[in-house]
Formats: C-alpha cells, structure tokens, sequence
C-alpha cells in the first residue's frame, strides 16, 4: 500500500513532545545532551570554587537552554515535504524528493494510533508520523494498519 503525505513545522514539534512521554528511550536519548552540559557547569563550576546555590541554578538554566536547542533542531531538522511511503511484506520504503530509506518490520518498535495520527517508530529512535489525511477514507486508514500488523506479526 502507498500513502502521500506532507506534514507542517507544528506537526513535526508535537509529535516530538509526544514521544517524550511515551518512549523513555527516546526521553533518554535527548535528555542525554542537555543533562550533560548542566554536569559540566557543575563540575567546572566546583574546580572553581565550592558549589552553591547559583551554581546549580546556572546548571539547571544551561540544561533548559540545551533541552530547547535539542527540540528545536528537531523541528527544524524534519522533513515537511511530501513524502511517499509504502508498506509492503518486507518492510518500510520511504522517499522525499532524492531522498530515501527503508525500515525492516523487525526494526519497527511501535505503531501507535491515535485519533489523529498514526505513529510508527523505529528501534534507533526515528519515528514516522502519519497525519489522518494521507487516507483518502477511514476504511484505508483501517486497512494501512490491518496490514502493518499483520507484517509485524509474521516476522517478515
């Protein structure tokens, strides 16, 4: 089955604090930058001087500062323009202009659907978000997702 779709800056921003709360890997892996600068103002912080109060408020404003770099590079770094994406037996196929790539099911950790959007995330973090408009009906929307389970379910 092969759907068409473009997703906008907003969808791209919402779908990443989704996933925040959803996939702790994903949590993990970004806050794994910021939490590491506001470790590195500490401890240059404590080379310096005997820690205080406001050393620990400039830490926690330099993790907020890289938190909302990290998001922001996300937004801006997403893909908004048409995407063709097929799913067939073997996997995922995706194409944006040149570019291209491809998802094996057994990299597929999750598909989500919500009464907006459907999300497919992949073992390294990336995640697809198919908004409700890339169907022309509801009954291919079901059936996009009758077939995705069933591919995961083989193991194909």
């Amino acid at each position: 089955m092969t759907i068409n779709y473009a997703l906008t800056r907003a969808e791209i921003a919402r779908v990443f604090f989704y996933a925040l709360g959803r996939s702790p890997k994903f949590l993990i892996t970004v806050m794994t930058y910021p939490i590491a600068l506001g470790a590195i103002v500490l401890v240059t912080s404590a080379f310096r001087h005997a820690l205080t109060f406001r050393d620990g408020v400039a830490a926690l404003v330099a993790m907020l500062a890289a938190f909302c770099v990290v998001a922001l590079w996300a937004t801006l770094r997403g893909k908004t323009g048409e995407r063709t994406m097929d799913i067939a037996e073997r996997g995922i196929s995706t194409r944006i202009g040149a570019l291209s790539g491809y998802l094996p099911w057994s990299r597929v950790k999750a598909v989500t659907e919500t009464g907006q959007y459907i999300f497919i995330v992949g073992s390294m973090g990336n995640a697809f978000l198919i908004p409700g408009g890339a169907f022309s009906h509801p009954r291919k929307r079901a059936d996009f997702l009758a077939e995705i389970d069933q591919w995961r379910k083989t193991g194909r």
